[in-house]
């Protein structure tokens, strides 16, 4: 018996189904990578940097995540 692993059997083990994937990923605490996290559901997701841990992000920080995120061209590796 044989046993392939392609694209659709993985995506239907990922945590996050039937959400789906994410436009814009927030990373906190300065840090400057992902650290793997979602790293199937990450790969046009455009990225968003601040220096601020995640409880003291505040509503105005979002917001400016957002109008960052609206002003980006995205070309989904075009």
């Amino acid at each position: 018996m044989h046993f392939f692993i392609n694209v659709e059997l993985v995506y239907n083990q990922i945590y996050n189904q039937p959400y789906p994937n994410p436009d814009l990923i927030i990373r906190t605490a300065g840090e400057l990578r992902l650290s793997g996290f979602m790293m199937w559901q990450s790969k046009y997701a455009e990225l968003y940097f601040i220096d601020k841990y995640f409880p003291a992000i505040a509503i105005e920080d979002l917001e400016e995540a957002i109008v960052s995120f609206q002003k980006r061209v995205r070309t989904f590796s075009k």
